[in-house]
């Protein structure tokens, strides 16, 4: 036969020719070269020659090459087979006691008992400053607005499924132990997950969540001004987003939504200078306050900067905080995922998602993973 059983000791020739045999000859799809296969219907030539499909389990794959050699495939093949029959038994010994014992311990029951038992604490009334470090607080070096206008949204807040110790958390029921204590739930998109210790000094945590929303804003902006030129495009032909802006070097220019009466833009140098102009003027209204209101939260600033009064109720207001940043995050992978597509496939993302769903098994990330498109068309 094709493949020796040297590699088990305890087994003889004799007995190892006659259990081959006898896997071999069974009549089953799940053997022989008809039998189901890691890719599918798209498994030809992805098959190495020497899985020929004699024994349990095999389905064509070994892209590392590791079971070319017969007596290292009879290794790995015991190895797996006695690894896979004690962790079947380990799976029925973790959820027995569960369903057996009659005595069970509800942790979640016990940890809301505490919590209520300590809930009028002054270091949980404190503000977040005052709680990490007291000195600090004091001497003034965190800023204090933010403990006005934002405080009374977290507070208000306390109920919300986002916030607080019972909120939902990066690691879902095995999150015990795993949440660090200075992430409290009391800030919006807080899920309890911070491995590497960034946010364990209040003012590096402050500065974190203050870039990371503004990248969410810009990023959410981004996303749809990827799209757009596809849907719209110079005189509304589709145009990937890599592409649009080269429009404003070429003849007539670059007209914003494909018309000329909103804004045509024709020099490079004047669209630069607006920008740093008006994006300038913003970051330091932003930053240190302006006519617009004094002493406002320079994240949720509000007053003059919500005209519809989405943050008049402090219920609402943080709920569509814990929104924004969740969509902003996505809209960061999806900056990302973008990126990606333009330089492996030179399409946009629009004609990417088209010809993903005009062709699914052809066209996925599998399948234009391995292009060599590496720069846009």
């Amino acid at each position: 036969m094709a493949l020796s059983v040297r590699g088990l000791p305890k087994l003889s020739s004799t007995k190892a020719s006659k259990a081959s045999t006898r896997v071999v000859t069974r009549a089953s799809m799940w053997y022989g070269p008809d039998r189901a296969k890691w890719l599918g219907p798209y498994s030809d030539n992805a098959c190495p020659s020497y899985l020929k499909g004699e024994y349990p389990g095999d389905y064509g794959w070994d892209s590392a090459g590791l079971s070319a050699d017969p007596e290292t495939f009879a290794a790995y093949r015991e190895a797996e087979l006695i690894h896979a029959r004690w962790a079947m038994l380990g799976a029925l010994g973790c959820v027995g006691p569960e369903t057996t014992t009659h005595r069970t311990v509800d942790r979640s029951i016990d940890q809301r008992e505490y919590q209520a038992a300590h809930s009028s604490s002054k270091e949980e009334d404190a503000p977040f400053a005052q709680r990490h470090d007291p000195e600090d607080a004091k001497s003034g070096s965190l800023p204090t607005r933010t403990t006005t206008k934002a405080r009374r949204t977290v507070a208000k807040a306390g109920d919300s499924t986002w916030y607080g110790p019972d909120r939902p958390k990066w690691l879902g029921p095995f999150s015990e132990g795993a949440v660090p204590s200075y992430l409290t739930g009391e800030f919006p998109g807080d899920y309890g997950w911070d491995t590497a210790g960034l946010s364990a000094d209040p003012e590096t945590f402050a500065k974190y969540r203050e870039a990371e929303l503004i990248h969410a804003r810009w990023a959410m902006l981004g996303a749809l001004g990827c799209v757009g030129p596809e849907l719209t495009g110079d005189g509304m032909a589709p145009n990937p987003w890599f592409k649009q802006g080269a429009l404003i070097f070429s003849e007539g220019g670059l007209d914003y939504l494909g018309n000329p009466s909103l804004v045509h833009a024709q020099s490079i140098i004047a669209i630069l200078a607006c920008q740093v102009v008006l994006m300038g003027l913003a970051e330091a209204y932003r930053v240190n306050g302006g006519p617009a209101g004094e002493g406002l939260d320079k994240l949720h600033p509000g007053e003059s900067f919500d005209p519809l009064g989405l943050a008049d109720d402090p219920d609402t207001f943080a709920e569509l905080k814990v929104k924004e940043i969740k969509n902003g995050r996505l809209a960061m992978f999806s900056m990302f995922g973008f990126y990606v597509q333009a330089i492996v496939t030179g399409k946009g993302p629009v004609q990417n998602w088209q010809e993903h769903i005009a062709d699914p098994w052809a066209v996925n990330g599998f399948t234009e993973i391995f292009a060599t498109k590496f720069t846009p068309n």
